[in-house]
């Protein structure tokens, strides 16, 4: 797809429609800078197309850890209109790093909702409540998204084990192995 794009807009540069379909698919492969490159200048965007350049400004801001404009760019993406998934998840992201966990909550909730069989609004939420220091409503998420998504779909995201499963005190053998 990245490919395709590419090459049809080296022969009809002006299609912002592309522009945002190629930028969309670099950022959901973490690569907001080609995405950047891929849209053009951000600055001499046609108006249509503002909402997609304050995202990526948004997502860039983001990697650079300021919170502040990632903040104002994504939300300001949001209310024009323009509201990916990644956008959303970024901005929640953004919300729990400046202490709005109910409004990074609020968002996630209604991911959920919208879309129940995407197992990453399961796991941000679960993120947010810990970093907010509810270990077990993000237990108890963590525990639904094993069961609902299970391995190959979601393996990366487990209930988490106590900490001497993977680190056995010395002397003691990890469950199902000997003791040597």
């Amino acid at each position: 797809a990245e490919a395709v794009c590419s090459d049809f807009l080296t022969r009809v540069p002006s299609a912002y429609s592309v522009r945002t379909s190629l930028a969309e698919l670099l950022v959901g492969d973490d690569r907001v800078t080609d995405a950047i490159a891929a849209f053009g200048d951000l600055q001499q965007v046609p108006a249509d197309y503002r909402p997609v350049a304050n995202f990526l400004l948004g997502m860039a801001a983001a990697e650079d850890a300021d919170w502040r404009t990632a903040l104002a760019r994504l939300t300001e993406a949001r209310a024009a209109g323009y509201a990916p998934t990644v956008l959303l998840l970024r901005l929640a992201n953004v919300l729990v790093r400046m202490g709005s966990s109910h409004d990074a909550e609020a968002i996630l909730r209604g991911l959920i909702k919208t879309e129940p069989n995407n197992p990453l609004p399961y796991q941000q939420l679960a993120d947010a409540f810990r970093a907010t220091g509810r270990a077990a409503e993000a237990q108890t998420i963590l525990d639904h998204v094993h069961k609902k998504f299970p391995k190959p779909h979601f393996a990366s995201v487990r209930p988490q084990a106590p900490a001497d499963e993977f680190a056995p005190a010395a002397g003691r053998s990890r469950p199902g192995e000997s003791a040597r």
